[in-house]
């Protein structure tokens, strides 16, 4: 008979990507000021009735150019439901409709594998889909949409590119309708005053930051304050609304390091649970679950020394934001 002495990990191991490192809040010496710019497709967001009680449309706007499409829902009707996407040609001439990228999440009450779902199948996403509309056309963008039922949130996030005005409409009908037949005979859904749906320019931010010379530092994302909040329109009622926490919008982060710098994401708003991207590698944060207390964090990676970190991020439907990089 032998005896195994099992030890504590050394202090000096590196965590894997996507473990969860206690006690790491207070480590950052400065908050780092980014360099950042707007760009890109713009968004229509569709969050609001999020809880969807029966029939009808969620969303509507008119689109030309490259555009980014997002909805996050969740049943809560007594029958099942699909949530589709049309594009209709409202101009008097033929229109190209491209799909450049998309991914799609659910039927499922886990809202954390819902998110992580969706953002994975359409970073992977490969291969263009062009379709010819002609005037008065309608197109079903997700024509493989699955049916709900009660409790359960759909997700997709669809980039796409238009040569002409085109409406997009964001619908619900119950699983067993034809959603072409049922279109033209459904109203919009009254607003629940809680979420958001509207317009939004510009849905890729850019984001350089530079560690050399720094010991330690932090950024916040989608807080509102240090980062802002994007400004749009509901295209519906004219209203002016506001993105918090900036969901649909694809953050490009280069970090600029002079040494190997460790990478963290701390939960600053609540429960966070998602995938994002670091130097072309999926990092499940965290590996299981999700996180919620600010003395926890989770490893992402290490920096380039001598040269550039890139790293891309979507906030997760589901997740409540602001969150944190510790630089370290």
């Amino acid at each position: 008979m032998r005896e195994i002495k099992v030890l504590p990990r050394p202090a000096t191991d590196v965590p894997r990507p996507g473990e969860i490192v206690e006690n790491i809040m207070g480590q950052a010496e400065n908050t780092l000021k980014p360099v950042k710019a707007d760009s890109g497709p713009r968004l229509l967001f569709s969050d609001d009735p999020e809880y969807i009680e029966k029939p009808g449309i969620l969303y509507r706007d008119k689109l030309k150019g490259e555009g980014r499409l997002y909805f996050w829902h969740d049943v809560n009707s007594p029958g099942s439901l699909k949530v589709y996407v049309l594009a209709i040609n409202t101009s008097p001439r033929e229109a190209e409709v491209s799909i450049l990228k998309e991914g799609y999440g659910g039927p499922s009450n886990n809202v954390y594998l819902v998110a992580r779902t969706a953002f994975t199948a359409y970073y992977h996403s490969q291969g263009q889909r062009r379709y010819t509309l002609k005037p008065g056309q309608i197109l079903v963008l997700n024509p493989g949409a699955p049916a709900a039922v009660r409790y359960q949130v759909v997700h997709g996030i669809i980039d796409l590119k238009t040569s002409e005005e085109i409406t997009v409409a964001f619908v619900a009908v119950p699983a067993t309708v034809n959603v072409l037949e049922a279109y033209s005979r459904l109203g919009v859904l009254p607003r629940d005053g809680v979420h958001v749906r509207g317009t939004f320019a510009a849905a890729d931010r850019e984001m350089t930051i530079d560690l050399r010379g720094a010991k330690t530092g932090s950024i916040l994302l989608a807080d509102g304050s240090d980062d802002k909040y994007m400004a749009g329109v509901d295209g519906i009622t004219g209203s002016s609304v506001w993105n918090a926490g900036n969901y649909g919008m694809l953050y490009r982060l280069k970090i600029k390091s002079d040494k190997k710098t460790g990478v963290y994401l701390i939960p600053a708003g609540g429960s966070f649970g998602g995938t994002l991207i670091f130097n072309a590698g999926e990092v499940s944060v965290p590996l299981e679950g999700f996180i919620s207390s600010p003395a926890q964090a989770v490893y992402l990676g290490t920096t380039v020394p001598e040269g550039i970190t890139e790293m891309l991020f979507m906030s997760p439907g589901g997740s409540c934001l602001p969150v944190k990089l510790l630089f370290k």
